[in-house]
């Protein structure tokens, strides 16, 4: 069982680190919060496992909107 804790906070790690999407600070104060979480290890790994997933999602709906805002963008400058 600690294995698979352990997996999925190196998960949750890596998701931290990762520089390319904009991390708002309540989404790192959420990240904070999760290391001081006092459940036991097979709920705090489903907690881990839904939270990562979460963050997941708000990446990709950032991307999704930062790419919505390029082609917008690209739009108006062919239509100018």
């Amino acid at each position: 069982m600690s294995s698979s804790v352990s997996r999925y906070q190196t998960l949750v790690d890596n998701l931290q680190s990762m520089s390319d999407v904009d991390i708002t600070s309540i989404s790192n104060s959420h990240w904070n919060g999760l290391k001081k979480i006092p459940y036991q290890v097979e709920q705090q790994v489903k907690f881990l496992r839904l939270a990562a997933e979460v963050e997941l999602l708000l990446q990709r709906l950032q991307k999704i909107n930062q790419q919505r805002l390029a082609t917008a963008n690209c739009d108006r400058n062919l239509a100018t």
